[in-house]
């Protein structure tokens, strides 16, 4: 028998099935944050980057909350 099919008779199809969508899910959102990072013209790009690249799903959810949050209150007060 191979790995997976071990793990599947031990937690389940439908547990096994949820923990590979979250696990495609997480990946896309860091990359999704790396590529934002990478076209972003700010100076701290590159403290960003390595927190994304090293704390992995941290630095993608830090990246989000905090610079994202800085750009649109940025986009506010030139309204």
């Amino acid at each position: 028998m191979s790995l997976f099919s071990n793990i599947i008779d031990k937690i389940g199809v439908y547990l096994f099935s949820a923990l590979i969508i979250i696990a495609i899910l997480t990946i896309g959102f860091w990359i999704w944050s790396l590529v934002d990072c990478i076209k972003n013209k700010k100076k701290s790009k590159w403290f960003w980057l390595i927190a994304i690249i090293l704390l992995f799903f941290i630095g993608s959810m830090l990246y989000v909350v905090i610079e994202k949050k800085r750009l649109n209150r940025k986009k506010e007060v030139k309204f």
